[in-house]
């Protein structure tokens, strides 16, 4: 029987089922070996089981939002659009294994990658209306859970403040002083983090100095050891208060009072996601971005990354019956104790078997 004719209910039953079984977790290492020698058959028997249990976590881990954030229409529209990948995923659950099959299940793939594209924007949108609506303290702490980069960055800030500072890049291969670096990562991952990463340093260089001649550059270190692969963006922007440095990485948290755009290009800030979603593409693949600042002469945002692509392993998030109870008990910690001391939420690591 195919999804679409079975009734709501079922399908409800099916995303509880799936999201108490484990995500599998994949290193960078598997993901190319995989692209480089699996078959057809192979990426349709783990992909069609694969996908449905990461559906069913991200589905239940949303239902474990407030109330008043899950009434915005712009949250129940990203759980609709989960709900309905779930549901054509399981479609090829009894599918025979063919070349026909295999070519629906793709075009299936690329509609759900579609769907998703703007998932982040939609639940940003979604944040934004109730702090709107509601002030900032409408925010439950599981709210935290949940959500060329030089010349598009350098493009942006030229669009909206008719300048841009240059940046200036130097790098050291400690393994081997004589090749330039080099080392397997996911494209979009590392194109957004350095994106944001630039452009907030660019926003904040030009707002502190002005559109002069004499606008100080970005300075951009790249450095590969052993184990790690460091990326450091070091700006004289004036720097972020000590007190608030925390707050910079809180997905409803901007320094503009509405998105910055000027026409029909991207927006330079205001959504208030673009440095904790960097955060958590750097902490997917076992990585890690924080910021040193200075306050009054500039910041240094650092990004960590495993050098070794077998180390470099997916850092995911595992629903389980404990889950909601954790959420209750921060509830529960933000009313006794206030926001700043609330424990931070453990991610739980499996090995892929």
């Amino acid at each position: 029987m195919r999804i679409t004719q079975v009734l709501f209910k079922n399908v409800s039953n099916l995303i509880q089922r799936f999201s108490r079984y484990r995500q599998s977790s994949l290193s960078i290492e598997k993901f190319t070996s995989f692209g480089k020698t699996a078959k057809p058959i192979e990426s349709f028997k783990f992909g069609r089981n694969e996908l449905r249990v990461r559906l069913a976590h991200a589905i239940s881990e949303i239902d474990l939002l407030p109330e008043n954030l899950l009434k915005i229409s712009s949250v129940e529209l990203v759980r609709g659009w989960y709900v309905q990948s779930f549901s054509e995923v399981t479609e090829f659950q009894d599918a025979q294994e063919t070349d026909e099959v295999f070519k629906r299940y793709t075009q299936c793939l690329m509609d759900i990658k579609q769907r998703h594209k703007y998932v982040v924007e939609t639940m940003a949108q979604g944040i934004m209306e109730l702090r709107e609506k509601e002030g900032d303290d409408a925010f439950h702490p599981s709210v935290q859970y949940f959500l060329g980069a030089i010349e598009n960055a350098a493009f942006l800030c030229e669009h909206y403040y008719c300048a841009a500072p240059e940046v200036e890049i130097s790098e050291f291969n400690a393994v081997d002083l004589k090749k330039p670096i080099q080392m397997a990562y996911v494209p979009e991952h590392l194109y957004h983090m350095l994106f944001e990463l630039l452009k907030n340093a660019m926003r904040a260089v030009v707002e502190q100095h002005g559109s002069n001649i004499s606008i100080p550059p970005i300075k951009m270190m790249i450095t590969k050891g052993r184990q790690d692969m460091t990326i450091k963006i070091s700006d004289q922007g004036g720097g972020i208060p000590r007190s608030t440095i925390d707050q910079v990485f809180e997905y409803h948290y901007t320094s503009a009072s509405e998105p910055l755009k000027a026409g029909p290009a991207s927006p330079i800030a205001g959504y208030g996601y673009g440095l904790p979603l960097s955060r958590l593409y750097a902490r997917y693949f076992d990585g890690e971005l924080q910021l040193y600042s200075m306050e009054g002469f500039g910041t240094d945002a650092v990004i960590w990354l495993k050098a070794l692509s077998a180390e470099a392993s997916e850092n995911l998030p595992q629903y389980t019956k404990r889950t909601p109870k954790n959420y209750e008990a921060r509830l529960s910690a933000q009313h006794g104790r206030g926001r700043r001391d609330l424990p931070q939420i453990q991610w739980h690591r499996n090995k892929f078997m």
